[in-house]
């Protein structure tokens, strides 16, 4: 994904790594970071390797 964003000229802002499954785990520190930097509108676009 790293030299996807390259190939596009595409400056990384962020890299958020989420170990755990989002079903049954109530919090997810990564997860809750993207969303308050998303709110603040601190980047454009959001690139996910898996969803």
């Amino acid at each position: 994904m790293r030299e996807f964003a390259k190939q596009q000229h595409w400056r990384l802002a962020y890299e958020f790594v989420e170990t755990v499954s989002g079903s049954g785990k109530k919090t997810r520190q990564q997860f809750d970071k993207l969303m308050l930097v998303a709110s603040q509108k601190q980047f454009d676009v959001v690139l996910f390797w898996s969803l």
